[in-house]
């Protein structure tokens, strides 16, 4: 299961979850980053007709409904096999059974989705300590607070802060950003780019649990030196922002 770095026992639960890497502890490949790899160019394309002035409304609706059928099934079985995973990881009273890689965790809930993934467990036989526990596991990667409350039926204030910048490598790459920034571009390539930049971390907010309205960087303060969240909060109230021209439910 790529959920696992390696396995314990219930009384020698292994490290909490930190901002550790784990990467070196997990088997390359498997079938869930089969399905991530699916799904990737969906979103990639989603985002593209999102933030495209090429085309008109109803055939950017048409085309970006083909995308989301066609990852459709992959969608559900890794969100499934997320679900899967974050039901065997703890005992009844949280302690783990083994330890979880937050750096995977954090990528399938982005490509399956957090209200996916969750509508997945079976929340009524799991005890409290086994929800609680995996809430706080996914605010840590930078879940919504409220909604993963919502959605485990535990009160917000019983649970960790929110954490949305845990995501800001989700929302913006470096390199990401340094296209944007890139002074070869011309007016018209640099608009193109921010409004899908914008695009694309407005998807991934949705994805853990965020709104179009209030997306992640919305709850970061302004921080000094952090280029990728000050670009994007300024991309808030652009022109680019406004592209986001679909009338799909979006995945």
């Amino acid at each position: 299961m790529a959920l696992i770095a390696r396995s314990t026992s219930a009384s020698n639960p292994g490290p909490r979850l930190t901002g550790v890497d784990n990467r070196a502890t997990v088997r390359p490949g498997g079938r869930s980053q089969r399905l991530m790899d699916l799904i990737a160019p969906a979103d990639l394309r989603l985002c593209r007709l999102m933030s495209s002035l090429r085309a008109g409304r109803e055939s950017r609706n048409a085309q970006a409904e083909v995308v989301i059928a066609d990852t459709e099934g992959p969608r559900r079985a890794l969100a499934q096999r997320t679900a899967d995973g974050l039901r065997d990881w703890l005992c009844r009273d949280g302690r783990p059974h083994f330890s979880l890689v937050r750096r995977r965790l954090q990528m399938r809930v982005q490509h399956a989705g957090l209200v996916r993934t969750l509508s997945r467990l079976p929340v009524g036989e799991l005890s409290e300590a086994q929800r609680r526990g995996i809430a706080n596991a996914l605010i840590d990667v930078g879940a919504r607070s409220k909604t993963v409350g919502g959605l485990l039926g535990l009160p917000p204030s019983t649970l960790r802060m929110i954490n949305p910048l845990a995501l800001r490598d989700r929302l913006m790459s470096l390199e990401q950003l340094s296209v944007l920034q890139d002074p070869a571009l011309s007016p018209i390539a640099r608009q193109n780019r921010r409004a899908e930049a914008y695009s694309r971390a407005v998807l991934v907010g949705e994805r853990f649990g965020y709104s179009a309205r209030l997306p992640p960087w919305k709850f970061i303060p302004a921080t000094p030196g952090c280029a990728r969240i000050t670009l994007l909060k300024e991309l808030t109230s652009s022109l680019e922002a406004n592209r986001r021209g679909l009338d799909v439910q979006l995945p």
